[in-house]
């Protein structure tokens, strides 16, 4: 079976240049964003679609009966977690389109 040449395409130095400059400044406006290595990623839990659905239902409860929720529980913070998680969920879903390819 004869190998197909998919991709045939080069980047100028103005197009390098351009990528690079967007990826630093994807970075910078994602500064908050903390890197682990492999050992220390197994400690935390990852937000995907397969928890996605228990964090929205977790949010609606809490917002409907805020009662149940313990005095120690910084509800603000949780509010502020959820909603980052909302707006970083289609990023990351391009984010790894864009890896994957």
């Amino acid at each position: 079976m004869a190998l197909q040449n998919l991709v045939s395409a080069s980047l100028t130095l103005e197009q390098k240049n351009s990528i690079t400059a967007k990826l630093n400044e994807l970075k910078t406006d994602l500064s908050f964003v903390i890197s682990f290595l492999p050992e220390e990623k197994k400690e935390y839990l990852k937000v995907g679609n397969v928890m996605l659905p228990l964090i929205e239902k977790a949010h609606d409860v809490a917002a409907s009966h805020p009662e149940i929720l313990p005095a120690i529980f910084d509800k603000e913070e949780f509010e502020n977690d959820y909603k980052l998680t909302k707006d970083l969920f289609p990023i990351a879903g391009l984010l790894d389109e864009l890896t994957s390819s």
